[in-house]
């Protein structure tokens, strides 16, 4: 029974999160003047030209300082599931360790994760876990959260509450 109350406060919790996301502002608050937004292609699209194997597009070099900004924004919100420091808590620890977080993992992996939600194994993450378009967050933006999220480490390993609660979850 309590897992069951776990299972549905969790679910109020997504269900408010995904009413409140897709209203947010096209405004990415982590970026200073030169570095909003990526090159775009036709009608908005992120450019490919020049971007690393793995689908990332070319951005300025990560800012750690603007992507911890962006992590605890109301906005982009990545706190309330990785915890402060990305330790993890409801989702996975996505620090820096080798061991326990994604200190393996390539920008262009991260950025499949974040945009659509598509992890390394090819397999979708955790319904939890939203897709943010370039609307909600810039692809500068991207590389700046996983700056910030790659400069810290725990190497506690955390899968997340969502992942033990829905095993065709991904976290590889």
């Amino acid at each position: 029974m309590r897992t069951l109350q776990s299972f549905l406060v969790v679910g109020v919790v997504c269900a408010a999160a995904a009413a409140i996301l897709p209203g947010c502002g096209t405004s990415d608050p982590g970026t200073t003047g030169g570095t909003a937004g990526a090159p775009t292609g036709g009608a908005g699209a992120p450019s490919t030209a020049g971007a690393p194997a793995g689908g990332a597009p070319a951005v300025m070099p990560g800012n750690a300082a603007n992507g911890a900004t962006l992590y605890a924004s109301a906005a982009i919100g990545c706190n309330a599931c990785h915890g402060e420091n990305a330790e993890g808590s409801l989702g996975p620890n996505i620090t820096g360790s080798m061991t326990a977080g994604i200190g393996s993992w390539t920008e262009a992996q991260f950025y499949q994760v974040v945009r659509n939600g598509v992890a390394r194994s090819g397999m979708k993450v955790c319904i939890e876990m939203l897709p943010f378009t370039a609307a909600m967050l810039s692809d500068q933006g991207v590389a700046d959260i996983f700056a910030f999220v790659t400069s810290k480490t725990s190497d506690v390993a955390q899968r997340g509450s969502y992942v033990m609660l829905d095993p065709k979850c991904s976290t590889e």
